[in-house]
């Protein structure tokens, strides 16, 4: 497989309009792989640099189900059911989602931080969140901000990647962004804008 390192996207439509060292475009993609398979470097094609793909196969980055080769994305009330029950799991994200925000006491949300806490010592745990922002879920805005400015640095602390979701709140993670400056990766499941 191979992947275009700006993008990320799989090259091989792009590969067959590649003409390079006397390669014609359709034979672009065997040239391509056959640098690969002998681990020869790619070379930089105009603004296109090449790499090989590391991946074998495909990670389920996100999933609500319990399933082989995923991320099962767990509330922290979630989380401590499937750990009750014994239930298997390789990997999962625990965190508070923003819809959940709006109907939660304090009490509940100290709740909530503590497994939360709990989990990320779980090294099954590789990802905080689903958490964000949802101007469209209802409840505080402030609020919500709060809650996910805590999994920020909780994701910071454990040095740990963290999931949104954003809906039509933009501007406050952004801001929150610039303000905190996570060295961990935040990937975005949900964007409306």
């Amino acid at each position: 497989h191979l992947t275009d390192v700006s993008s990320g996207m799989p090259l091989y439509p792009k590969l067959l309009t590649v003409c390079h060292r006397g390669h014609t475009p359709s034979r672009a993609v065997p040239w391509a792989l056959a640098c690969v398979a002998q681990n020869q470097p790619l070379p930089s094609v105009g603004w296109l640099r090449l790499r090989p793909c590391p991946m074998k196969s495909l990670l389920n980055l996100h999933s609500h189900d319990v399933l082989p080769d995923s991320i099962v994305s767990l509330t922290p009330e979630g989380y401590s059911r499937l750990v009750a029950q014994g239930a298997e799991f390789d990997r999962c994200s625990v965190g508070i989602h923003p819809w959940d925000v709006p109907g939660a006491s304090d009490a509940t949300l100290e709740r909530w931080f503590g497994i939360l806490s709990d989990a990320l010592a779980d090294p099954r745990t590789v990802a905080v969140g689903e958490a964000g922002i949802d101007t469209l879920a209802g409840g505080d805005p402030v609020r919500q901000e709060e809650v996910l400015r805590r999994q920020i640095e909780m994701s910071e602390r454990s040095a740990l990647p963290l999931v949104l979701h954003v809906v039509k709140g933009v501007d406050p993670v952004v801001r929150l962004r610039k303000e905190m400056r996570p060295r961990q990766p935040w990937i975005v499941h949900g964007f409306r804008g």
